[in-house]
């Protein structure tokens, strides 16, 4: 860029500034943040944060790979502090554990970071006295050990949930070890006579490290006394619309096409739901 257009870029208005700066990549923006002290004003300003689209389009790339920028972003004084909750509630367990430098935060926002991540049970992991941080890395340690290697020295059993068609719950567990939930769902598949029906599996919701998944059968009952009314609130909540639902149960094992009206209805007692992440597995 020659004098001429660079004081042309300077003379925008901040906003339009950090608007072009936030379609560079996080390398290039980073190097930018050098070029004068306008520029690095602007980068620092939290309010306008250009390295926000940056952080998000690097966390989010299909390929996983990193801008190796990423790695030592938190040592860099122009980075506003809020992003960095938004990097360890997303970026990979593996990466934030070996290879990238932790930002020195609040307590607070490593509160904020391990909510963000985590299901709000495991907050009972945080110690009175500790603080949130040490909890945030004894989980995300914990969840990269358990889906890495097969031990569960941590996690010898595994919870998991059955909602019955007559309107009651049975909290179950078994060994995390042997813990498979298609071979439980099989067996009460096999009990309840309903091997005529495909198996279903939906995403209840995600998280970085974890999925709750709902497993049962779907039909179309004869009768109002077939519908597992339990299962049908999980997976449509009072309040969200068709399309919002279909997004967050879009996991589906079976081949065959059935119409809207089925997919309304679960009926019998084959529903379960468990938290899993490469094998690791807690309600």
């Amino acid at each position: 860029m020659d004098r001429n257009n660079f004081n042309v870029l300077e003379s925008l208005p901040v906003e339009l500034i950090a608007d072009i700066l936030g379609e560079l990549d996080l390398s290039s923006l980073v190097i930018t943040t050098y070029v004068s002290n306008r520029l690095r004003a602007i980068s620092s300003e939290p309010s306008l944060n250009p390295w926000r689209r940056p952080i998000r389009r690097t966390l989010h790339n299909p390929d996983q790979e990193y801008d190796p920028a990423l790695r030592h972003l938190s040592v860099r004084s122009t980075v506003p502090r809020n992003n960095f909750v938004e990097i360890l509630s997303i970026a990979r367990a593996n990466y934030l554990l070996l290879e990238a430098s932790l930002p020195h935060l609040k307590d607070i926002e490593w509160e904020e970071c391990f909510r963000r991540r985590f299901l709000p049970s495991w907050a009972k992991i945080k110690k009175e006295g500790a603080t949130w941080k040490e909890a945030f890395m004894k989980v995300l340690y914990r969840v990269w050990h358990r889906t890495s290697s097969a031990c569960t020295h941590d996690e010898a059993w595994t919870d998991y949930l059955v909602l019955n068609r007559n309107g009651t719950a049975n909290q179950l567990n078994g060994t995390s070890r042997g813990f498979d939930p298609l071979a439980i769902f099989e067996q009460m598949r096999i009990q309840n006579d309903l091997m005529q029906f495909q198996p279903r599996i939906r995403v209840v919701v995600e998280f970085p490290d974890v999925r709750i998944l709902a497993i049962g059968v779907l039909n179309k009952p004869r009768t109002a006394f077939g519908v597992n009314h339990l299962a049908k609130a999980l997976l449509h909540p009072p309040g969200m619309d068709g399309d919002t639902a279909a997004k967050l149960t879009n996991l589906d094992i079976s081949s065959s096409d059935e119409s809207d009206g089925e997919h309304d209805h679960i009926i019998n007692i084959p529903l379960s739901t468990g938290a899993s992440s490469g094998g690791w597995s807690v309600l």
